[in-house]
């Protein structure tokens, strides 16, 4: 299988999901809430590493090993067809408007800018752009 197909693959099997749920205790950037969000299926997971950061207000949080509050997160989206519907739109809307190759080209060009500039050097040109992201 290709690359492009095996991402292809991923995203078809996630479309059929209903909701994502990763209730991690410990976490970088999980790709697999990306790729939920991609596909606009709803998440709910937990603040731990970088999830708050990227998925934003289009997750439900849950409290780390809390099974309660985990459990009545994904029966009330489940029970509420508009409120996951909801939810996985304004997940692919963010994954959308942050995965755009010339939002992720203006951070990778302000990263090496600040990295290699020297102390004293005005940056503001390099700043990485936000057109059309919503925190």
């Amino acid at each position: 299988m290709t690359r492009d197909a095996d991402r292809e693959a991923v995203a078809r099997e996630l479309s059929r999901s209903r909701l994502a749920v990763l209730p991690s205790r410990a976490e970088a950037l999980p790709m697999v809430l990306l790729e939920a969000m991609a596909v606009g299926v709803p998440v709910v997971a937990t603040r731990v590493g970088g999830i708050e950061d990227f998925v934003g207000a289009a997750a439900t949080y849950v409290p780390v090993g809390d099974s309660r509050a985990l459990a009545a997160s994904i029966i009330t989206l489940l029970q509420k067809p508009d409120a996951l519907a909801s939810a996985g739109e304004a997940g692919f809307i963010r994954v959308r408007d942050l995965c755009r190759e010339e939002v992720v080209f203006d951070r990778v060009k302000h990263i090496y800018a600040s990295a290699f500039a020297p102390p004293d050097a005005d940056l503001v040109d390099s700043e990485p752009t936000q057109r059309g992201v919503a925190a």
